[in-house]
């Protein structure tokens, strides 16, 4: 599998999407039926446990030819929201090099959880965050240096961004 591709990295539970995947067959003189399976997954890892959105049989795609998977794929319903993996993955009898037969695309499902001490919005709890909190200090209601949400950016919010430092998940 060399690429995919969603129409869109954000849905709710339930809605419809389309995925482009491109498959090619590096194999020397080799030819092979495949069958191409998507999978919804909590991590970046695909295995067979996890959700089958879909499945497509190819038959007998030759050495160096392409194959060009268009699919409308649904969100589960009851999938909770955060971040989530869509898979595509070939299946292919006699495939002696399995390093390559999976490539892993990004979906936002519903809304994230915002993530705590991240006070710009970035992804990242890191020294912005942390340089926001100091220069908004005291009587701050409602704004988004005021972590524990008491009205007041202080000593606490600064703990609670320190805490939480590094890449958001």
């Amino acid at each position: 599998v060399m690429y995919n591709s969603l129409g869109s990295d954000e849905l709710e539970p339930g809605e419809q999407t389309s995925l482009l995947s491109v498959t090619r067959n590096i194999g020397e003189g080799v030819a092979f039926d495949l069958n191409i399976e998507i999978r919804l997954s909590s991590d970046d890892t695909i295995t067979d446990a996890d959700t089958l959105l879909g499945s497509e049989p190819v038959g007998y795609v030759l050495a160096g030819d392409f194959y060009y998977l268009n699919a409308d794929i649904t969100i589960p319903s009851g999938t909770t929201d955060g971040l989530w993996y869509v898979g595509v993955k070939v299946v292919a009898e006699g495939d002696e090099n399995q390093s390559n037969d999976i490539v892993v695309t990004e979906i936002q499902v519903g809304e994230l959880q915002p993530c705590t001490g991240d006070v710009n919005g970035d992804g990242v709890v890191s020294v912005d965050d942390v340089l926001s909190t100091i220069s908004a200090w005291g009587d701050c209601q409602g704004c988004d240096e005021d972590s524990n949400g008491d009205g007041v950016v202080g000593v606490d919010d600064v703990l609670i961004i320190l805490s939480a430092w590094g890449d958001c998940l």
